[in-house]
């Protein structure tokens, strides 16, 4: 099952540096704002995003309902295996069939153990993929929010904060940009979805 920290130690690399302004500052402009300006710095929580962006809610529903729809076919089939190789014991044991036919029936269903170890494989590859996927778009998006929300707002640095890995140790709680990025982030994508 797909956890919330899956996606939190994914976003801990999203420490995101966007310079304000233009590159070709001279050496002398650069040190002239540094002695006069302090540098605009401020942080979001990446555990806060995961869990309040709508995509986010939306991408884990459907995967966890592909989740579910593996684990019962999976189950299905397993329970289907049990009750033949059960009744295949059954028979060995009282008697029922013919060496031959006991050979021929444990090959069968060694074959039908190989396909079903094959199927929980091959599924478990494509929700992996499936995860893969939706954390490689909340990512994107979430990156390229913060981009544009930077070309207004003009930070010298957005930093990112997670419980698996804290790139910010201490801060004003003022420098919390959070919310505004999940505001921004949900009236951008609930739109989109209809």
């Amino acid at each position: 099952m797909i956890k919330k920290f899956t996606f939190v130690a994914l976003f801990a690399a999203l420490s995101i540096m966007v310079s304000c302004g233009g590159t070709t500052a001279t050496a002398n402009q650069s040190q002239t704002t540094s002695s006069t300006t302090q540098p605009k710095i401020v942080y979001v929580n990446t555990d806060s995003i995961v869990s309040a962006y709508k995509m986010y809610q939306d991408l884990n529903k459907e995967f966890l309902v592909k989740a579910d729809k593996s684990r019962t076919a999976l189950e299905k089939k397993g329970t289907a295996f049990q009750t033949k190789f059960k009744s295949f014991e059954n028979k060995i044991k009282n008697g029922l069939v013919t060496r031959e036919e006991a050979m021929k029936m444990e090959q069968k269903l060694q074959l039908e153990q190989q396909e079903i170890m094959q199927y929980r494989d091959t599924e478990l590859a494509k929700l992996g993929e499936d995860e893969q996927v939706m954390v490689n778009k909340i990512r994107y998006n979430v990156s390229e929010f913060i981009t544009k929300y930077n070309l207004e707002k003009k930070y010298d640095l957005i930093l990112s904060t997670a419980s698996g890995s804290n790139t910010v140790m201490a801060s004003n709680p003022a420098l919390d940009i959070t919310n505004d990025i999940i505001k921004g982030l949900n009236a951008e994508y609930v739109p989109a979805k209809k």
